[in-house]
């Protein structure tokens, strides 16, 4: 079967080929099923100590002797159990329902595992997809459809059916409401993420952890405020728009809106659950208050760019916010106007992610790239007479302008990503055909043809190790192989940017990323030990077991990392060279420290700018943990280990059998 799964490298939904067995439980589940649903949030929602507490309270002060109770969006059933068991053995029953085959499957196991078949039948269908024809009507719904932006799952068409087609006349929601809160914030690290396009234009949100921003790296400039409030028994309809005066409580640049949200599960808005910040001090007494807020990954912050003059303390801004179906979008006004300075700077524009962005202002990183470059086709320009053709993977214009100022003569193809990184590219090329030449492809068919054609360079900018969602070695081995078969069609003379990698690594302490993906056992009084193997829970690796390493920014996994070992060099890869096919090797990696526990293997890449290898861009994290721009590979050991120096981890690497990624194994 296919589901949809959203890349996050492009942010677009995708089909993704999911195995189909009959049989129950975690044995029903293929490789790819199981893959899936460990890079999923499912276990860090598990964990979440109090988001479990907050609808296990509301349920049983909601739940009533033979009520239908209907659960939208079921995943693992623990809603639907902790509902069952309010029920007790009298009358009344629950409904679940799960979009996802799979899952539905393995609820029912789970559910029969805690001897509540009887009181549940789960759906393998939508909410939407039912109506009063199907099934009774609800006496209350409970649901957990909320993204960190909340909206983004669905939430509201999903409850505009269920009040048509699902409840009963005074049915009860749990949760109750949600509001939607914001602020003006300044930042360093965000400053880099935006494109800009400009006042007045509406910016979607992004989601991100800001606590691991604050305090050095970010500082609020306005009081939080209140945007939507969404009652989910009376959902709005699909569209919305509201304006907000905000007064500047802090003088400053503000470079983004936050979004949070706040869910209150009673009419009495007696327990509430949220995503603020650290720095927020909601100051409310509720029957949660002794279970902290520990680290969570499921549900984040999220923050809109804005592009405004420096604002003074008093300054009134006009904030436009709006949201559709399945998202909300921000606008922000000033009478100072816009920082012409800040707007698409050294042209850029909206078609980077903000990763993306990040990297290209990182100016190590650019100088780095810019003198390998210049090597080449110093290179380049002697052994040649006649124009020097080069090949350049690129996104968009940046790396095409690096390549263009560098190169004394010649023509460059650029192969783009994108359609409008492809037109971006064409209208760029016009500035300069006076002394280059540069032809545009899109990276399809036309490509293909472009690897046999002959060409002096190849050269990418190694904008991967920045890309979220992805592994950045997956991307660079593509990169390779297609260098390798230019240089097998009968060009020895070949020259190619990046020329190699050293795949890297460290042991490191992640000790909230550790705990929010702890092996299973009780949750609120159900057993859900059948779950940590499905969904990777740290403890599920085995020696010999190739490790699931997950693509993460450390320093977005929670806070106190520190490195316990040395960094190790695995592998080198000489693109044109000797070395490109790999063997099985098995490193020992000492584990150095004395007192923090040894929780994650963290992979990255460092890739070669010039032949010797002397211009090297590290993907590595920064050491102390603090924002960086580039994606690691993080696995989780079995257990933590208490480092001193006789410790080690024995690991193995070797490359997949198609040569698409490397094999990461305890040995």
């Amino acid at each position: 079967m296919f589901v949809q799964k959203r890349n996050d490298a492009t942010g677009k939904l995708e089909l993704v080929q999911i195995g189909v067995d009959d049989s129950d439980g975690d044995s029903g589940m293929d490789d790819c099923l199981r893959a899936l649903l460990s890079s999923s949030s499912y276990l860090d929602m598990l964990n979440d100590t109090r988001r479990n507490r907050a609808y296990r309270m509301a349920i049983e002060r909601a739940v009533k002797p033979g009520d239908t109770i209907f659960d939208i969006g079921t995943g693992t059933g623990l809603l639907a159990m902790l509902a069952a068991k309010a029920l007790g053995t009298g009358d009344g029953k629950v409904i679940a329902f799960e979009l996802f085959p799979p899952m539905a499957r393995f609820a029912r196991t789970i559910v029969k595992a805690n001897l509540l078949e009887e009181k549940i039948l789960i759906q393998a269908k939508r909410s939407s997809d039912a109506d009063d024809k199907d099934q009774d009507l609800a006496d209350l719904v409970i649901t957990e459809i909320f993204d960190s932006e909340l909206l983004g799952e669905g939430l509201l068409p999903t409850m505009r059916h269920a009040t048509k087609h699902l409840m009963k006349p005074g049915c009860q929601v749990i949760p109750h409401m949600a509001i939607i809160k914001c602020q003006l914030v300044q930042s360093d690290v965000i400053s880099k993420w935006k494109g800009g396009r400009g006042c007045g234009n509406f910016e979607k949100f992004h989601e991100c952890h800001v606590n691991a921003l604050w305090p050095n790296h970010i500082q609020p400039l306005s009081d939080p405020f209140d945007a939507f409030t969404f009652y989910l028994g009376n959902p709005p309809g699909e569209n919305g728009k509201m304006d907000v005066q905000v007064q500047i409580s802090s003088s400053g640049s503000v470079d983004a809106v936050l979004l949070w949200w706040e869910l209150y599960f009673d009419p009495e808005k007696d327990i509430c659950l949220s995503t603020e910040p650290a720095w927020i001090d909601c100051q409310k007494v509720d029957p949660l208050e002794n279970v902290p807020q520990g680290w969570r990954d499921h549900w984040k912050q999220c923050w809109a760019p804005v592009t405004l003059k420096p604002s003074k303390a008093g300054d009134i801004v006009t904030v436009s916010i709006r949201h559709d179906e399945i998202s909300i979008q921000v606008a922000v006004n000033s009478q100072r106007g816009i920082d012409p300075g800040n707007l698409n700077s050294c042209g850029l524009s909206t078609l980077h992610r903000s990763d993306r962005l990040w990297a290209i202002r990182d100016a190590t990183f650019q100088e780095s790239h810019k003198k390998g470059l210049e090597l080449m086709f110093g290179s380049l320009g002697q052994d040649l007479e006649g124009e020097i053709r080069c090949l350049c993977f690129s996104e968009g214009t940046h790396l095409l302008d690096m390549v263009a100022s560098a190169m004394p003569r010649g023509r460059i193809t650029s192969v783009q990503e994108t359609i409008p990184g492809m037109k971006m590219a064409r209208k760029y090329s016009k500035s300069v055909q006076s002394r280059i030449q540069i032809d545009t492809a899109i990276h399809t068919e036309e490509t293909s043809k472009l690897v046999h054609s002959q060409v002096d360079c190849v050269i990418a900018e190694p904008f991967f190790l920045s890309r979220r969602g992805e592994l950045p070695w997956r991307h660079f081995l593509l990169f390779a192989r297609r260098c390798r078969e230019l240089h097998t069609h009968g060009n020895s003379t070949l020259k190619v940017q990046p020329s190699g990698a050293r795949i890297m690594c460290c042991l490191a302490s992640l000790p909230e990323y550790r705990q929010s993906r702890q092996p299973l056992s009780s949750v609120e009084g159900l057993d859900l030990s059948l779950v940590s193997n499905a969904l990777g829970a740290a403890s599920v690796a085995r020696a010999g077991c190739p490790l699931e390493l997950l693509p993460r920014s450390v320093w977005n996994c929670g806070e106190g990392y520190a490195e316990v070992s040395p960094r190790t060099a695995l592998c080198q890869i000489s693109i044109l060279g000797s070395e490109f096919r790999l063997e099985r090797s098995v490193t020992s990696i000492p584990i150095t420290g004395n007192s923090e526990a040894c929780d994650a293997l963290i992979v990255w890449m460092d890739v070669m700018l010039d032949d010797e290898g002397s211009i090297v861009v590290s993907g590595g994290p920064n050491t102390d943990g603090s924002p960086h721009h580039t994606v690691q590979g993080v696995a989780l050991l079995p257990r933590p280990s208490q480092g001193y120096q006789s410790h080690q981890v024995k690991l193995c690497i070797e490359p997949s059998p198609d040569f698409c990624d490397f094999l990461f194994t305890l040995a």
